[in-house]
C-alpha cells in the first residue's frame, strides 16, 4: 500500500475522495463551503435571470413603444382618409342637390303652365260635354217633334 501511495501525486484527487464519508474536523469546513458555493452558484443564476428579464422586459417595452407608434400612425391615416372621403361625400352629395334644386327651378314655370294646361283642359272637357249633353237633348226633342209631324200626317193620311 505504501507503493501505492507514493506512485500517486500529492494533490488528492477530488473524484476518488469520497466527500464527507468519514468524520473529520474538516467536515464543518467542507459544509460551509459546499453550502457557500451553492448559495453563491445560486445568487448568480438569480441575478443572470433577473438581467435577462430585464432586458426582455426592455426590449419588449421598447417593441411595444414602436408598434403602438405604427398602429397609432395606422388609425390616424384611416381617419384622414375617412374624413376625407366624408367630405368629399358630403360635397358631392351637395353638388347633386344644387343641380336637382337648378332643374325643379327650371321645370317651375313649364309646371305652372301645365297646371293651367290641364285646367284649361278640364274647363274645355266640361263645356264639350254640356254643349254634347245640350246636342242630345236637342236630337231627342226635334226626334220627338218629327214622330208628332209623321204621326200627325199619317192620322190625316188616314181620315
Amino acid at each position: 500500500m505504501a507503493s501505492r501511495s507514493k506512485s500517486k501525486s500529492t494533490m488528492p484527487d477530488f473524484d476518488e475522495v469520497p466527500l464527507l464519508s468519514q468524520p473529520s474536523s474538516d467536515d464543518g469546513v467542507a459544509a460551509a463551503l459546499i453550502q457557500k458555493m451553492h448559495s453563491t452558484t445560486e445568487k448568480r443564476r438569480k441575478e443572470r435571470d433577473a438581467r435577462y428579464l430585464k432586458t426582455y422586459r426592455k426590449e419588449t417595452l421598447e417593441i411595444n413603444a414602436r408598434s403602438t407608434l405604427g398602429f397609432n400612425d395606422c388609425c390616424d391615416e384611416i381617419e384622414k382618409a375617412f374624413a376625407d372621403f366624408f367630405m368629399a361625400y358630403a360635397k358631392s352629395e351637395d353638388e347633386i342637390r344644387a343641380t336637382w334644386v337648378k332643374i325643379v327651378k327650371a321645370h317651375e314655370p313649364f309646371t305652372v303652365y301645365i297646371r293651367e294646361q290641364i285646367a284649361a283642359e278640364i274647363q274645355q272637357e266640361k263645356e264639350r260635354e254640356d254643349r254634347q249633353l245640350l246636342g242630345i237633348a236637342y236630337h231627342k226633342k226635334s226626334e220627338e217633334s218629327l214622330d208628332r209631324i209623321i204621326e200627325s200626317l199619317l192620322k190625316n193620311d188616314l181620315e
